[in-house]
């Protein structure tokens, strides 16, 4: 007697991948390093809009389920006719516009701290820093160039000065929470404060040629 194995229904499969993939986005974001204030928001944002996201669906799949039972072939259940139901239109209407405000008020400090410059008396380092195929040298004011790392202060403002002496780079680190294009004859420029010491790998996060998986570097912070 053959025995008959168990076929996951497609739905079952999606909604565990689906959660499956939503624990552990959620799980990198909360165990990443936070090396900068900057980062701290977008972790905090990150994880809030994940959360009402997860919240959502879940409230919508269970309200689906409900319905597609109820409502299944053969049922004995009254089908009724709504139209013009407008208490339900204001009301996901007001919902949806709660969660978009929430988001909103949750972006503003990952935003502010993007933008925002130091007040004008504040002392700062510059760091000039130069992409090429396929490395990144660095320069700290009154220091000799690296290749390949450079070693910074926690709790001192560094201004970036990001440019590139041969094709479009981006000069990444997800740990630090920042991305800034590197472009040949164009200076970008970014502050940034290490908060906590560590290693902190930079990246290229613009195609730039064949070794272009091979075009990273280190900040040291102690």
């Amino acid at each position: 007697m053959k025995s008959q194995s168990t076929v996951i229904p497609i739905q079952k499969r999606i909604g565990i991948v689906a959660m499956a993939s939503f624990i552990m986005l959620l799980l990198t974001t909360a165990e990443a390093q936070a090396g900068s204030k900057l980062f701290k928001n977008y972790k905090m944002l990150v994880g809030t809009v994940l959360s009402i996201m997860f919240l959502v669906a879940f409230f919508v799949t269970i309200v689906m389920i409900y319905f597609l039972y109820k409502y299944r072939e053969g049922s004995a259940e009254e089908r009724p006719k709504i139209k013009n139901e407008k208490r339900f239109e204001i009301a996901w209407t007001l919902l949806a516009s709660l969660i978009v405000s929430g988001i909103f008020v949750v972006s503003v400090p990952a935003f502010l701290d993007a933008t925002d410059s130091p007040a004008p008396n504040q002392e700062y380092i510059v760091v000039n820093i130069v992409g090429y195929q396929f490395g990144w040298d660095f320069t700290v004011e009154g220091q000799n160039t690296t290749t390949g790392y450079v070693n910074l202060q926690t709790n001192t403002l560094y201004l970036l000065n990001i440019t590139s002496n041969d094709v479009i780079h981006s000069f990444f680190s997800y740990d630090l929470g920042f991305k800034v294009d590197a472009v040949p004859g164009q200076s970008n420029y970014f502050w940034l404060e290490i908060l906590e010491p560590g290693t902190y790998l930079i990246q290229c996060a613009e195609f730039c040629g064949k070794y272009h998986y091979a075009m990273s570097a280190y900040i040291y912070a102690s």
